[in-house]
């Protein structure tokens, strides 16, 4: 049970709204439920109150902390930025895949007031080879970009900078940061992106390879050579061959691996 301090109305209302799919795809107008500028701080708490993110899902206190978020994000609360880029950063140790998703949008709404906190965030995760919430970072970056054309300039050089890091970083890491630069037409970038790929820096499943990354920036119209079959560090008597039938059953992907072949399907859906 919550042991949390109450919440009052009008966010009490937030607390009975429940799972997020039964509403719809579109966001609730929480504004238009009475939530203003003067409840920032109580949404910041909701969003990151423990009892609420640990609540069943089958109940309506365990969507709170989500509701909490997307009411900041349509807020555009400046003071919102730093308190759910760490929740982010912690709940990814959670496999959280809500606020994964969720909370780069949040970060994107809010705009300007998150960049210089996703800047200084983005050097220290890829360093430690957290790849999936150094993606996070990058997605909220692009989103900021997006929503703020002013700051593109700003994001693009921050991922392209990270990106002169690819030899200290991880490969899955590199990839979304490619990915980070495709999603901003970064065309300015492709010098720092090549050199990544021709010291095979990057992971191919997430992005594919120079060629394609070519393509996406309008560099070149076709491909020159045939692309690589990837490997997704499976045996090679798995790699598209029967195997015997005295072999082992292939080993279970890794986390790492089925989350980089879910990126590769992601992008490849974007693609058609």
């Amino acid at each position: 049970m919550p042991t949390s301090p109450p919440y009052l109305p009008p966010l009490d209302q937030l607390v009975a709204l429940g799972d997020p799919t039964e509403i719809g795809e579109d966001w609730p107008d929480y504004p238009a439920m009475g939530i203003a500028a003067e409840h920032v701080p109580e949404l910041i708490r909701m969003a990151r109150d423990r009892d609420m993110l640990k609540a069943d899902a089958e109940t309506p206190e365990g969507w709170a902390g989500l509701h909490a978020w997307r009411a900041l994000g349509q807020l555009r609360a400046p003071s919102a930025a730093v308190p759910l880029l760490r929740l982010m950063v912690r709940e990814a140790d959670e496999d959280n895949d809500w606020a994964m998703e969720e909370i780069p949008v949040v970060l994107g709404m809010i705009g300007p007031p998150a960049l210089e906190p996703l800047q200084e965030m983005l050097p220290l995760l890829a360093r430690e080879d957290e790849w999936s919430v150094t993606a996070a970072v990058g997605s909220a970056l692009v989103k900021v970009a997006k929503h703020f054309p002013d700051t593109r300039d700003a994001v693009v050089a921050a991922l392209a900078r990270q990106l002169e890091s690819a030899r200290q970083q991880d490969a899955t890491t590199n990839a979304f940061l490619v990915s980070n630069l495709l999603s901003l037409s970064a065309v300015e970038a492709a010098a720092v992106m090549e050199a990544a790929f021709a010291g095979e820096e990057v992971d191919e499943a997430v992005v594919g390879d120079w060629e394609d990354v070519q393509i996406s920036l309008g560099l070149r119209t076709e491909r020159s050579t045939p692309r690589r079959r990837i490997d997704f560090g499976l045996p090679k008597d798995f790699l598209g061959r029967q195997p015997p039938r005295s072999a082992p059953k292939p080993p279970t992907k890794t986390k790492q691996q089925r989350k980089a072949e879910k990126a590769a399907r992601k992008r490849n859906r974007k693609k058609r």
